[in-house]
């Protein structure tokens, strides 16, 4: 027996309107090289590509976002949540996740109370 949902079908028709881009996790290989430098390489995480997903200005509790730096602090950041169309359980914070070809650290990860969709708290240096 399908468990009950509170999502009407009709919403589902207009998911490339509320989810408008797409996205992909990817987990670090660490290798260390003769110089005992730490070089990592990004892979997809299985089942984890072309996610769809919509990316907007952060809200998750407890964080703030960081868009500006001032003259002599650190290099400028930028935070973001991306809420994904689905329930990914298995996302964590040493993984990064691609929109486009822009690499983000993942913060934070939260799932809705019914396991249907997820968020991110993510984060990038602006150049």
């Amino acid at each position: 027996m399908r468990a009950t949902t509170i999502v009407h079908p009709l919403l589902y028709s207009s998911l490339p309107q509320v989810y408008p881009s797409t996205c992909t996790i990817q987990e670090a290989t660490v290798t260390v090289t003769e110089d005992g430098e730490e070089v990592s390489s990004w892979s997809n995480l299985a089942d984890h590509v072309d996610l769809d997903c919509r990316i907007s200005p952060p809200v998750l509790t407890g964080f703030r976002p960081t868009e500006e730096a001032g003259p002599t602090s650190e290099p400028n950041r930028q935070q973001r949540a991306i809420s994904l169309a689905d329930y990914y359980p298995l996302i964590e914070v040493t993984h990064r996740v691609l929109v486009g070809s822009v690499p983000w650290d993942i913060l934070a990860a939260e799932s809705d109370g019914q396991s249907e969709s997820t968020r991110l708290l993510v984060e990038r240096l602006v150049p």
